[in-house]
């Protein structure tokens, strides 16, 4: 007998820990588009900071245009995606702890999500994918997840694709994915 209404599917990854509790599902969910989680969250951004259709962010300046806007939390849908962002430039995004839309994280250089640290909540889906595109040096590829511990809610799917030397998936243990 479940002692909740989820029904918790392990992910396995070899060398790693071999239960991530990354994909909850609603065990009476049937017409829903993504199923409820254990509680509710609101994402309501600042007049500021709404995004119109999407935040692309391929640079460091991208970057840094966002974080001179003071905010926390972005209504709409956000792509980080370009090999020109440099580590410093990804940790102009630390003040960002919520985005109301989906969130892509692609095609970046870096061996580490540091600067996203403060990320609580992706109201849409999130996709993480080729982030050793376009480089030969092993210095730069994607080998941990870990600056997104404190993600608590992906309110779409998870995609984590083509990161070919990504090892764990440790930094998504506490996420709960929605849909």
């Amino acid at each position: 007998m479940k002692t909740n209404q989820f029904d918790s599917d392990a992910v396995t990854f070899p060398g790693a820990n071999q239960h991530h509790p990354l994909r909850k599902r609603c065990s009476k969910c049937c017409h829903c588009s993504f199923c409820p989680v254990h509680s509710t969250e609101t994402c309501v951004a600042p007049a500021g900071c709404n995004e119109a259709v999407r935040l692309m962010i391929n640079n460091d300046a991208d970057a840094e245009n966002w974080a001179a806007k003071g905010c926390d939390t972005i209504g709409g849908d956000v792509t980080i995606r370009s090999n020109g962002i440099t580590a410093d430039g990804l940790k102009k995004l630390s003040g960002l702890k919520r985005v109301c839309g989906a969130l892509a994280i692609q095609q970046l250089a870096l061996p580490t999500l540091d600067g996203l640290e403060n990320l609580e909540l992706v109201a849409g889906s999130m996709v993480i994918q080729q982030n050793n595109w376009g480089s030969n040096d092993g210095n730069t590829y994607l080998n941990t997840l870990g600056a997104l511990s404190n993600l608590r809610y992906i309110g779409g799917a998870l995609a984590i694709q083509q990161n070919y030397h990504l090892e764990t998936l440790d930094g998504l243990d506490h996420a709960e994915v929605g849909g």
